[in-house]
């Protein structure tokens, strides 16, 4: 990539792409949980970045998907909103196994595209 097109590629990041929806079902659903889980599961990897690539219900304007899609996407953004307050923790355990524990005090970074 340096020799090609002048661009320095670090061997030692990692990128993670989360890709949903936030107008109703599973994809709005495991967003904040998908969050949290990659960041613990990706500690100790240096400083990973995250991203989740979520269309808004305006995607779906001119499909006829029924009339949950907004108020599915309201309710999306409104978690997110409460996730990214640094005075939430999260906290879930997905199994009965503590092992499987994953609980943050750091907040969700939301940046609007």
């Amino acid at each position: 990539m340096l020799d090609r097109y002048g661009i320095k590629v670090s061997t030692n990041a990692i990128n993670v792409f989360v890709t949903g929806s936030l107008s109703g079902g599973t994809g709005s659903g495991m967003l904040i949980d998908m969050g949290y889980c990659i960041r613990k599961w990706l500690e100790g990897e240096g400083s990973p970045l995250v991203t989740a690539i979520v269309p808004m219900p305006q995607a779906f304007a001119g499909i006829k998907v029924g009339d949950r899609v907004l108020a599915n996407g309201y309710a999306a953004m409104m978690e997110l909103s409460y996730f990214s307050d640094y005075r939430t923790e999260y906290n879930s355990q997905l199994s009965k196994n503590l092992a499987d524990e994953v609980r943050s005090n750091r907040p969700l970074s939301i940046l609007p595209i």
